[in-house]
């Protein structure tokens, strides 16, 4: 004989629906993330950073974003913008004539400052 299965939903209570419970201020990746924010010194330079540049020519842009496509079109499939935007920053650094100056300390420390607040 077959059991017969009742339509009685159990009651237990479910999240986000009936105890009304914040699924998402309590999750684990967010708590991660916070985790890993304390853990990183305010003296530590970043590991990464953005950089935006705003009155670039349109006919550079065009160079820029065609010789993407070459370097795709040739086999550098992951080449992106940016890479080719740091691999030209990079070589410009190796055949700059001129002695390149540290910045100063005072001048650092107002960066950082600026870094922080936008966080």
């Amino acid at each position: 004989m077959a059991k017969k299965f009742s339509k009685v939903q159990d009651k237990a209570p479910r999240p986000g629906r009936d105890n009304k419970e914040d699924l998402f201020s309590a999750s684990p990746v967010s708590q991660f993330s916070k985790k890993e924010e304390s853990k990183k010194s305010s003296t530590e330079p970043p590991e990464k950073t953005s950089m935006l540049i705003k009155d670039m020519d349109y006919a550079l842009m065009e160079k820029l974003k065609n010789i993407v496509f070459t370097e795709k079109m040739s086999g550098d499939y992951f080449a992106t913008q940016s890479s080719i935007a740091i691999r030209a920053i990079e070589q410009f650094i190796e055949s700059y004539d001129k002695e390149i100056k540290e910045r100063p300390e005072r001048v650092k420390k107002t960066e950082e400052k600026l870094r922080n607040r936008k966080r």
